[in-house]
């Protein structure tokens, strides 16, 4: 038997298919060097039922501010070994 928190979880997965969301990256210190290479923003989505985290960066260039996004499977790969 499923509880309702668990039925409007998969409701709202099913929902809205191939969408995602970024929010702003709060542990990035703009004031520290090492953190330079941070993501801006931090997110997930879900693309063709595949869960993905979503990095943002912004970046400048002769035509002016644009957001560079970066997507990286959520799921641990099989083929990548953790010691």
């Amino acid at each position: 038997m499923t509880t309702r928190a668990q039925h409007e979880k998969e409701r709202k997965k099913d929902e809205f298919p191939n969408s995602g969301l970024l929010s702003r990256n709060d542990k990035k210190d703009p004031n520290n060097p090492e953190h330079k290479r941070y993501a801006d923003y931090k997110g997930k989505c879900d693309i063709g039922g595949v869960p993905y985290w979503i990095n943002g960066y912004i970046k400048e260039s002769v035509h002016g501010k644009f957001l560079s996004l970066q997507f990286r499977h959520r799921d641990p790969r099989p083929d990548a070994e953790t010691h």
